[in-house]
């Protein structure tokens, strides 16, 4: 992605299909130590699209840095966590080690 008079160019969308709400919205987004882009994503004021693996609201998501599914995640798909309604916190607390 660039930066030039005060416009972006060369973007490309990784990830697309998340419904929006005023509220919910979640949005945190930061890579892990195992290399792979987290982003939160609040419900949308839906909770039910929290609980339904076929949304990817309500979730914690995982991808790969080319936009691609890890083979690893648990669904098939890039949810990584699901039943969140507001997933607004740090990513940074997100990992799990071992042992812990």
């Amino acid at each position: 992605m660039k930066y030039g008079n005060n416009a972006l160019s060369d973007y490309r969308i990784l990830l697309q299909g998340m419904e929006k709400s005023r509220f919910h919205n979640g949005g945190r987004l930061r890579f892990g130590p195992d290399g792979k882009l987290y982003a939160s994503m609040g419900d949308a004021q839906s909770g039910s699209r929290a609980q339904d693996k076929h949304s990817l609201n309500g979730k914690i998501l995982r991808i790969n840095p080319d936009g691609t599914i890890p083979s690893d995640n648990p669904f098939g798909n890039a949810v990584w966590s699901l039943g969140h309604r507001a997933a607004i916190r740090s990513p940074a607390s997100w990992y799990v080690t071992a042992g812990g």
